[in-house]
């Protein structure tokens, strides 16, 4: 179980890179890492999950920079839920939701900090989502039921991502004819949609309700503590990634 932990750390500490990169437009997959102050590219030890954060207590080599406690906080939590998915999913579902967890952590950090969630990124969620979904109905033809068992049809995934998409896409069509302006941003269709398919269409909903139901209760808290008014807008990215990881680990 290290060897697991110490994947999500990096697992964790990709996440956080590429969500960096991708609110900045820079390429997530061959750019070396390198210091935001200096722009000097990091050795080894310094791109560790954990040990990286900790060498230096969150400051950047040249000492310029203090990097938020969110870096190792993010990698702490996609240790453990890499650990969680190991102990109680089976094989290929742990593999397929630990990835799906490395896009849906990436879209909630870019909500976070810009309020921006990739259509790319998302249909490509999308995409292997489906593809675990094919892949488990064809499996146990081959005698592999056991180690590729999935919990979803290529139907009901199919019909996870038209109802993830097209439900808050009809919500805001609803709301922009009775508000004159949008509920969703243009991104939440797709993340819903992505999640849909990977849930079907009744974990689809079920995590919209979920979700809408913490983000109103977020922004009650924020409104009675004076940290923001009843115009604030709230990332909702983040509301259906949380719910999303909750559903894989308490509702699978």
């Amino acid at each position: 179980m290290l060897c697991v932990f110490c994947l999500g750390g990096c697992l964790g500490s990709f996440a956080n890179a590429a969500a960096m990169r991708l609110i900045r437009d820079e390429d997530i997959i061959y750019q070396a890492s390198r210091c935001r102050a200096c722009k000097r590219p990091l050795h080894i030890l310094e791109n560790l999950p954990f040990i990286g954060w900790l060498r230096k207590r969150g400051m950047c080599h040249c000492g310029t920079l203090k990097l938020p406690y969110r870096y190792i906080m993010v990698e702490l939590v996609f240790a453990g839920l890499i650990v969680i998915y190991a102990l109680t999913l089976p094989v290929m579902t742990a593999i397929g939701f630990s990835i799906a967890a490395i896009f849906i952590g990436i879209s909630m950090l870019t909500d976070a900090e810009a309020m921006i969630l990739h259509p790319t990124l998302l249909s490509i969620l999308a995409i292997i989502g489906l593809v675990f979904a094919v892949i488990g109905s064809v499996s146990p033809n081959m005698g592999l039921a056991t180690l590729t068992s999935w919990h979803l049809a290529p139907v009901e995934a199919l019909w996870g991502f038209a109802v993830g998409a097209l439900t808050p896409l009809s919500i805001n069509l609803l709301y922009r004819l009775i508000r004159g302006q949008n509920g969703f941003g243009e991104g939440d269709f797709w993340m819903l949609g992505a999640i849909g398919a990977w849930t079907g269409w009744q974990g689809a909903l079920s995590i919209l309700v979920l979700a809408a139901a913490s983000a109103a209760l977020c922004g009650l808290f924020m409104i009675l503590t004076g940290k923001a008014s009843i115009l604030t807008r709230l990332p909702f990215g983040i509301f259906l990634g949380g719910v999303f990881i909750l559903w894989s680990i308490f509702l699978m």
